[in-house]
């Protein structure tokens, strides 16, 4: 797993982003979680969050490997996503700093 951290000015009020992927590439990210169409199964590829956040979501089971659905959209970029049969509901803002890939299924 690569971590990295932001340089951003904490006087300013910008949190310094902890990035959890291997060797990310922003430019390579597949899409993010409110690009997703509903009813998609995902593959969790990046989180570029805060470490608490991060922490959190990882805690939650939603962490770098993990398959998710998207079960719903939400106002303003939010969605609704299954993940081990639990349900979260994630805003936009954070749902935008979840990097996926669609699960291709071998048939």
């Amino acid at each position: 797993m690569w971590l990295t951290q932001s340089a951003g000015p904490k006087s300013l009020g910008k949190p310094n982003l902890t990035i959890y992927a291997p060797e990310h590439d922003p430019a390579a990210a597949d899409m993010t979680l409110p690009e997703c169409p509903l009813g998609a199964e995902l593959l969790v590829t990046g989180l570029r969050l805060p470490a608490a956040d991060a922490f959190r979501l990882n805690e939650m089971g939603i962490r770098l490997g993990t398959v998710a659905h998207v079960t719903q959209h939400a106002a303003f970029g939010g969605r609704v996503i299954a993940v081990a049969g639990s349900r979260y509901a994630l805003d936009g803002g954070t749902a935008a700093l979840i990097d996926v890939e669609p699960v291709t299924t071998l048939r």
